[in-house]
């Protein structure tokens, strides 16, 4: 059985991939210039990786709906938010002064504190993270 905090957590991190993903696909059919530009870490063009990460994002959040165990819907929103901070350490590491450009243009056309957006998607990282291995090795407190 579900508990209100499986059911919030799920539909929350549902929720965040399907906007960010959306985000990520919607910004890759743009025409800035950013988006010819390969990325650092993966070397394809960033509205390529965007399109296919978006995609990816909007079609794990429809399979959160259809897997039934619990330890496998944590187990797939572990996989995006560790994903996501693998991604952001990497360009850290190798000290690349940019940060993911995770909602593309986006930030740009909403005229949005690019300083902001970044600080709240490391928060909602955090979040994707901890509330799956809180869902995933304490089933039975929550």
């Amino acid at each position: 059985m579900k508990s209100d905090f499986s059911k919030l957590f799920i539909f929350s991190a549902q929720s965040i991939l399907v906007v960010t993903g959306a985000a990520k696909v919607f910004s890759a059919t743009g025409d800035a210039s950013i988006l010819n530009i390969p990325d650092p870490v993966f070397g394809l063009k960033y509205a390529v990786l965007m399109f296919v990460v978006g995609l990816t994002e909007i079609l794990a959040s429809i399979s959160l709906f259809v897997i039934k165990p619990l330890w496998i819907r944590y187990s797939v929103i572990f996989c995006f938010g560790f994903g996501f901070f693998l991604y952001n350490l990497s360009l850290s590491i190798n000290r690349l002064d940019q940060w993911c450009p995770c909602l593309g243009t986006l930030t740009d056309r909403l005229r949005l504190n690019p300083t902001l957006i970044h600080r709240a998607l490391g928060a909602v990282v955090l979040y994707l993270i901890l509330g799956s291995l809180i869902g995933i090795f304490c089933p039975r407190r929550i």
